[in-house]
């Protein structure tokens, strides 16, 4: 089952976006959030360290413009 304000993978899936939702106060701490947060790791990740490695690799003061 699939709930409106909780996000999931399929969501996330290939794309640059994080989502989250479910956000709540915790009971017992009112420091405290829970919240669920997705995101596709190895789509966002892979690119964005491809992109330093060779950022470092090249020795980049700037980045591009893109």
């Amino acid at each position: 089952c699939i709930h409106k304000d909780i996000p999931n993978g399929i969501e996330a899936k290939e794309n640059n976006y994080i989502y989250f939702g479910r956000v709540k106060k915790d009971l017992d701490n009112p420091y405290i959030i829970h919240m669920y947060i997705v995101g596709d790791n190895l789509y966002r990740g892979a690119a964005s360290n491809a992109f330093w490695i060779l950022k470092k690799i090249l020795k980049i003061k700037k980045l591009p413009k893109i």
